[in-house]
C-alpha cells in the first residue's frame, strides 16, 4: 500500500465550462487510444469504482514496473512529429475550471510509459512492454505526475498506461509543458484525424471536447462541404472516403474546429478461385510451373491497374504481403506437391484477400487395384457393373480426376497401347473375368500406368419361404422355439455345404449378417409375439438372401361371436341350414392362424369342454332359438384350448307381401319409354306395413343379394312393358321377401286444336252474345283421324277440371264436371269463350301396346 494516501472523501460534481478536448479512453490495450499534445489541453473523465463500465485492474501481460496496482487504467499511445524533447504533466483532480487549472480535490494519478516503437508495430505486444523499453514511472501518492521523452525521433511511437489509485472519480489532464520552446519536440496529431483503410469499412470520427453543446459535422467528397449531422453527435461512424470537419460550440467560448481526413483504397476479392495444377513427372518434362495463370481467373473482371497479384509459400506471408514469389511464371515445385497462396492487393498494400491453390508433380499411377465379387442374381451367368463408379476412386487413388482419364481394358496389351477400351457399364460372364485399368495423364498421354483386378461372379443364394412357428401357452410348456427348423425349408433343394444359415432379431441385422442369434434351437421368445429375420449367404459372406417368418407363444382366446344370429327361414319349412364354421371360423379365431387352432361347434358346454359330440357344418336347425357353445383348441396340444364362449341362432320367416297391380303411366310421345316413381307400389306391396321397407332392383338375383338398387324416377329398359323386383325387409327380423312389379306403358292421344272457333250469330236476344252451339261438331277434327270408338271425349267450361278429369282417369274416371249438353251448349261468357276438350282413350282401346285407356289428352 501507499503511504499518507489521501482521505478519499465526498466530492461535490463541478460543471466544467472551458474548450479543452475531451478523450474517450480504453480500459485495455485492445482498445488503446491515440492522442496528440499540441498547444490544447487534453482533459478525460477518469475510470473510477462508481463506474461499472470501467475495467477495475490492468490486463495480465505486460511488466507494469513501479505500479504495485494498477486500478482503472486507461492507455494511450502518441507518435513523434518533429525531433526534440517533449515534457508531459498528468493531473487528476475532481474538478477543473474554464482556464484547465484544478480546482477541486486532488486523486492519487500514477502511470508508466514505454517506447521508442515504430510505426506499424503491435503495440500490445506484451513481450515489448517489458522494463527494456519503460522510459518512465511513478507510483506516489501525489496528484500530479510528470515525465520526458528526451531526444524523440520523428516517427517514434510510445505507450502510456495512467492508473487511477485514488479510485474515486473526476478528470485527468494530459498536457504538454514544453509545447513551443526550444528544442521542444511535437506529437504527430495526424493519427487522430487521419484515417485510412478499405472501401466499406466503418470509421469512426471523435470530436468530443468538454463542456460542447453541439457538434456541426460536415463532408467534402470533392464537391464542396456539405452538413451530414447537426447536434449532439460528438462521435459518428462513416465509410465514404473524404474529408470531415466538425464546428464545434460552446454556451460560453468561441466555436472549435476539428478537421478529419478519410482515405480508402479499393477492397480486392477473388472473382474465381484459383484452379490446381498439374504437371505430370512423364522423365523428361519438368515440374516448372507459371503460377501467373491463375492470375486473370482470381482478378476476374477487376482493373489489373488497380491491384497487384503476387504469389507466396506461406499463408503468413500471403497475410503480411512478406517474400513474394520472385518468378512465378516459372515456379520450380519442391518435391511433388506444394499448397501456393495468392494474394491481390491494392496498390497501397492496405486492402487485401488472398486465396490457395495447389500444384503436383507426380507420376501417374493405377491403383493399387483390389478384386472384386459379383452376386449372379437370377443366376443367369452374367452381371452388369459400373465400372467407372465402382473403380475409377481407386484407380486415382487421390490424384485429380480432372487431371487423368482412367480405361478399362481386357487385355494387358490393349491397357498398354489404349486399344479397346470396355463399354460401361459392362456385362462380366461368369465365373471369373481379369480387368485391366489404364490411368493416362491428360497433358501428356505418354504418362500413364496400368494394374489389373479379378472380377468373381459367385452364385447367390435364394431364401425359399420359411415357416411361421407356433406353441401354445397352456400354463406349462415354456415358449422356448427351434428356429432351426426353417433351415431346410429356406434351403430347399440348395447345396447346404455351401451356404451358411443365421437367425437375427432385425432386418438390418439380416442384411449386415451382424448380431446373429447365437442359440437358434432353443430360442426363448420375448413376449407373444416376434419376427424371426433369416439369412442365408454363401461361404465367402458376399452373397445373400433374407427371408422372414412370426413365432407365436399364445394361449387359445376365442373370440366372441354376436348374438343372436339370425337364420331366415325362406320355404317356411320350420328347419334351415347354417355353414357354422363358413359364418362362425373367422370370429372365433379372431386373427390366430387356423393352422395353429381349430375351431368346432357344441350343443351344451359339458359337451364343448369335453371337446365331444361336435357339431357337422353345415348344420341343419330344427329348433328356435338355438345355443351354440364354441371350443377353440391349438392343433398340437389339445390340451390348449378355450370353451367360454357361446352364442345363440334364431330362425326367423319372410314377411307376408302382396302381388302388386302393375304401375301404368301415359307415354307423353308415345316411344314405349316413360319414366316411373317405383316406390308408389309401396303400399300395394305392403299392404301399408310400416315395419317392411321395399327396394326395387332390375334382376331377380339383385333382389335376393340386395344388389343394385333402383331409384325413383326409373325410366323402363324395354318399351312398354317392362318388369322390376321388390325386395321387402323387415326391421322386426332378418328375412326378406321378393315379388315382380310389372310395368305399363300407355299412349297418350295425339290430337290437335280445331282450326277455327264455333261461329254463331246472335239470333236471339241479339246483343247479349249468347247463343247455342253443337260442341261435337268439331270432335272429328279433334281426333285428326283417330278412330273415334277408342276415345271418349268431353268438354269443360275450366281448364283446371279437365285436367284432374283427366288424372283420374287412370285409377278413380270422373267425369262429372264436363259440361253435360255439349251438341246444344249455350256460351256463359257473352261473346267470346274457351271450352277445354278433353279425350281420353277407352276401355276398347287396348291394342297396339298396351293401347291407351285411361291416357289423356286436352286441347282449348
Amino acid at each position: 500500500m501507499k503511504m499518507n494516501s489521501p482521505v478519499p472523501v465526498k466530492l461535490l460534481l463541478i460543471l466544467l465550462f472551458f474548450p479543452l478536448l475531451l478523450l474517450a479512453q480504453g480500459g485495455t490495450c485492445d482498445f488503446i487510444e491515440p492522442f496528440c499534445a499540441g498547444e490544447d489541453s487534453l482533459i478525460f473523465a477518469n475510470c473510477n469504482a462508481a463506474d461499472p463500465a470501467c475495467e477495475a485492474n490492468a490486463e495480465v501481460g505486460p511488466n507494469y514496473g513501479c505500479l504495485s496496482s494498477q486500478p482503472y487504467p486507461a492507455w494511450f499511445y502518441l507518435q513523434i512529429d518533429q525531433a526534440g524533447t517533449l515534457n508531459f504533466q498528468i493531473t487528476q483532480n475532481t474538478a477543473f475550471d474554464i482556464n484547465g487549472n484544478p480546482t477541486g480535490t486532488g486523486l492519487d494519478v500514477d502511470f508508466i510509459a514505454w517506447g521508442p516503437f515504430n510505426v506499424g508495430d503491435d503495440l500490445c505486444d506484451y513481450s515489448q512492454l517489458q522494463p527494456f523499453n519503460e522510459i518512465g514511472c511513478s507510483y506516489s501518492i501525489q496528484p500530479v505526475e510528470n515525465f520526458t521523452i528526451t531526444n524523440g525521433m520523428p516517427g517514434e511511437v510510445y505507450v502510456l498506461v495512467i492508473t487511477n489509485f485514488n479510485e474515486s472519480a473526476g478528470f485527468i489532464k494530459l498536457e504538454q509543458t514544453n509545447a513551443g520552446g526550444t528544442g521542444s519536440g511535437t506529437t504527430d496529431c495526424s493519427i487522430l484525424t487521419t484515417q485510412t483503410g478499405c472501401e466499406g469499412d466503418v470509421f469512426t470520427l471523435d470530436a468530443t471536447i468538454l463542456n460542447a453543446v453541439n457538434y456541426l459535422w460536415e463532408y467534402d467528397d470533392g464537391t464542396g462541404f456539405v452538413t451530414i449531422f447537426n447536434g449532439n453527435f460528438p462521435t459518428i461512424n462513416v465509410t465514404n472516403a473524404g474529408d470531415y470537419r466538425a464546428t464545434v460550440s460552446f454556451a460560453v467560448g468561441t466555436d472549435q474546429l476539428r478537421e478529419f481526413q478519410i482515405i480508402t483504397y479499393p477492397n480486392p476479392v477473388i472473382a474465381s478461385p484459383p484452379l490446381d495444377q498439374f504437371i505430370c513427372d512423364n522423365g523428361t518434362t519438368p515440374g516448372i510451373f507459371d503460377l501467373t495463370t491463375n492470375t486473370p481467373i482470381v482478378l476476374g473482371a477487376q482493373d489489373p491497374l488497380e491491384f497487384e497479384v503476387t504469389y507466396h509459400n506461406s499463408q503468413s506471408d500471403a497475410d503480411s504481403g512478406l517474400a513474394p514469389i520472385g518468378t512465378p511464371g516459372a515456379y520450380t515445385i519442391t518435391g511433388g506437391l506444394e499448397t501456393i497462396y495468392i494474394r491481390i492487393q491494392d496498390t497501397s498494400g492496405t486492402c487485401f484477400i488472398t486465396a490457395n491453390f495447389d500444384i503436383v508433380y507426380a507420376q501417374a499411377t493405377a491403383g493399387p487395384m483390389t478384386n472384386y465379387q459379383l452376386c449372379d442374381v437370377g443366376s443367369n451367368g452374367s452381371e452388369s457393373i459400373d465400372l467407372i463408379t465402382l473403380k475409377n476412386a481407386e484407380a486415382l487413388n487421390g490424384q485429380n480426376p480432372a487431371d487423368y482419364s482412367v480405361t478399362y481394358h481386357g487385355t494387358q496389351a490393349e491397357a498398354d497401347f489404349d486399344l479397346n477400351p470396355l463399354p460401361n457399364p459392362y456385362i462380366v460372364t461368369a465365373p471369373t473375368e481379369t480387368i485391366y485399368v489404364r490411368v493416362e495423364s491428360n497433358d501428356s498421354p505418354t504418362c500413364f500406368a496400368t494394374d489389373s483386378f479379378v472380377i468373381d461372379i459367385l452364385p447367390n443364394p435364394i431364401a425359399n419361404q420359411p415357416n411361421d412357428l407356433f406353441i401354445c401357452d397352456d400354463g406349462t410348456t415354456p415358449g422356448v422355439f427351434d428356429l432351426t427348423v426353417n433351415t431346410p425349408i429356406v434351403l430347399g433343394a440348395q447345396d447346404p455345404t455351401l451356404f451358411t444359415i443365421t437367425y437375427h432379431n432385425s432386418q438390418v441385422d439380416a442384411d449386415a449378417g451382424s448380431n446373429p442369434i447365437l442359440t437358434p434351437t432353443v430360442y426363448l421368445i420375448t413376449g407373444t409375439q416376434e419376427t424371426i429375420y433369416i439369412r442365408i449367404e454363401d461361404l465367402s459372406g458376399t452373397c445373400f438372401d433374407t427371408a422372414f417368418f412370426e413365432i407365436e407363444f399364445l394361449g387359445a382366446v376365442a373370440g366372441a361371436v354376436p348374438s343372436p344370429y339370425s337364420v331366415c327361414d325362406l320355404d317356411a319349412s320350420g328347419d334351415e341350414v347354417v355353414n357354422l364354421s363358413a359364418l362362425f371360423d373367422i370370429l372365433v379365431l379372431n386373427g390366430a392362424s387356423p393352422f395353429n387352432f381349430s375351431v368346432s361347434y357344441h350343443l351344451s358346454q359339458v359337451d364343448a369342454d369335453a371337446g365331444t359330440n361336435a357339431l357337422i357344418s353345415p348344420y341343419t336347425i330344427t329348433t328356435s332359438p338355438l345355443n351354440v357353445f364354441v371350443r377353440l383348441q391349438n392343433i398340437q396340444n389339445p390340451g390348449c384350448f378355450d370353451s367360454s364362449q357361446s352364442f345363440g341362432i334364431v330362425m326367423d320367416v319372410p314377411p307376408t307381401v302382396n302381388t302388386p297391380q302393375p304401375l301404368v303411366i301415359c307415354d307423353g310421345n308415345n316411344d314405349g319409354f316413360a319414366a316411373f316413381t317405383l316406390h308408389d307400389a309401396d303400399d300395394d306391396i305392403t299392404g301399408a306395413d310400416p315395419t317392411l321397407i321395399v327396394t326395387y332392383h332390375p334382376t331377380l338375383s339383385d333382389a335376393q343379394n340386395d344388389l343394385n338398387e333402383l331409384l325413383d324416377p326409373y325410366t323402363n329398359d324395354d318399351p312398354f312393358n317392362d318388369v322390376v323386383f321388390a325386395r321387402i325387409e323387415s326391421t322386426t327380423s332378418s328375412c326378406y321377401s321378393t315379388v315382380i312389379l310389372s310395368l305399363e306403358v300407355r299412349n297418350t292421344p295425339e290430337i290437335i286444336t280445331p282450326a277455327a272457333p264455333l261461329r254463331a250469330c246472335d239470333y236471339d236476344n241479339p246483343g247479349d252474345g249468347l247463343e247455342f252451339f253443337d260442341l261435337s261438331s268439331v270432335a272429328t277434327e279433334v281426333l285428326d283421324g283417330l278412330d273415334p270408338l277408342l276415345y271418349d271425349i268431353y268438354y269443360y267450361e275450366q281448364e283446371a277440371d279437365a285436367i284432374t278429369a283427366g288424372d283420374l282417369a287412370l285409377t278413380a274416371p270422373d267425369f262429372s264436371q264436363a259440361i253435360g249438353t255439349p251438341t246444344n251448349y249455350q256460351n256463359v261468357t257473352p261473346f267470346l269463350q274457351v271450352v277445354y276438350i278433353l279425350v281420353v282413350g277407352n276401355a276398347a282401346y287396348t291394342d297396339p301396346n298396351n293401347g291407351g285407356t285411361g291416357c289423356y289428352a286436352i286441347v282449348p
